[in-house]
């Protein structure tokens, strides 16, 4: 009931508080630590912090901005888990599932995270420095402009993942599978790469300096615009094309050249002499071959759509089953050449 007090007219007001506001269910993080089964639950700004939740299932809970600093989470199940800004400094997570999992801005900090679950997790600007990601299943992970300096990937299957702008100095990523990943403009300074599988990455603007990609495979890789230096460890064969693709190359000899499975797109290619070179299942989408010396030169299954081929000799080149779909062959000479099953 409302009260008059002189002349004003007092009402009490009842103020509704959101319940976002609100951190953690007291309910939620005693079922959790009790019994470790929480999936779907509410654990905003929980403090677990050293707490040992082995095999806990928290699959979709709301773990935001929540303390996890040492805590023990192997085989646990956090699929689709949202742990944005979370502090997990140190956390172990071996072998846990963490599919689909949001940990945009989290801190994880030398993080134990070896075997574990990250197919299409979201680090994006998270902090994993000195973190251990060995032999994770990561493919379509986002690792966008995230803290990797000094983290294990070793043999990780990392299939599409995006590193884009990340930083990866002093890295190891030896033996892991990045088909398809998204290295743009990230640094891979003094990175070590061996043997990894980089068929078909990105990495345009990529810093390379002192990187080590000893046999690596580069296939079809964009290795535009990256930058190298003196100690970056590259095969002849990919250090070429990177000069190519990166260099002015004009009144360069290049006959016999294997260009296998090279990354040519868009490049500058015009008025070269590349007899004889090998350019096998080569990636040369919109490439500038015009007036090119390709003289018995080899294209069996290269992709050479919308490529400029007008004037170029062609004389006994090779091409079979190549794809020339929109390519400019205007005053090309094809004599004796070889088009068998190609694409025109």
């Amino acid at each position: 009931m409302s009260q008059r007090l002189g002349k004003f007219l007092l009402i009490p007001v009842v103020i509704a508080i959101p319940a976002s506001v609100w951190a953690a269910s007291a309910d939620h993080i005693d079922k959790l630590l009790r019994t470790r089964q929480c999936p779907e639950c509410d654990l905003l700004e929980a403090s677990l912090a050293e707490a040992d939740l082995t095999g806990a299932n928290v699959q979709g809970s709301d773990l935001r901005r929540a303390n996890l600093q040492r805590t023990r989470l192997e085989e646990a199940k956090m699929a689709g888990a949202r742990l944005e800004g979370a502090r997990m400094m140190g956390i172990r997570l071996i072998k846990a599932d963490l599919r689909d999992a949001k940990l945009a801005g989290a801190n994880l900090l030398s993080a134990n995270l070896l075997e574990a679950k990250l197919a299409d997790a979201n680090f994006f600007r998270a902090n994993l420095r000195f973190g251990n990601l060995e032999r994770t299943i990561s493919e379509r992970a986002i690792f966008r402009d995230a803290n990797l300096q000094e983290t294990n990937f070793e043999r990780s299957l990392l299939n599409e993942a995006n590193f884009e702008g990340a930083n990866l100095f002093l890295s190891n990523l030896q033996q892991t599978s990045l088909v398809s990943a998204q290295f743009k403009g990230a640094n891979l300074t003094r990175a070590t790469l061996e043997n990894a599988n980089l068929s078909g990455a990105s990495l345009w603007r990529a810093n390379l300096s002192g990187a080590n990609l000893q046999g690596a495979n580069l296939f079809h890789a964009d290795l535009r615009g990256s930058k190298i230096d003196s100690d970056t460890n590259l095969e002849p064969k990919w250090l070429l094309v990177w000069r190519i693709a990166n260099q002015r190359t004009a009144g360069q000899n290049l006959t016999k050249a294997d260009f296998s499975g090279a990354n040519f797109e868009k490049v500058n290619l015009e008025g070269l002499n590349m007899e004889q070179s090998n350019f096998n299942q080569g990636f040369l989408f919109i490439t500038n071959l015009r007036r090119s010396n390709l003289r018995q030169a080899t294209f069996v299954k290269a992709n050479l759509r919308y490529a400029d081929l007008q004037s170029a000799n062609l004389f006994g080149a090779d091409m079979e089953g190549a794809r020339l779909l929109d390519a400019n062959l205007k005053d090309a000479d094809l004599r004796l050449a070889n088009l068998r099953e190609s694409f025109l």
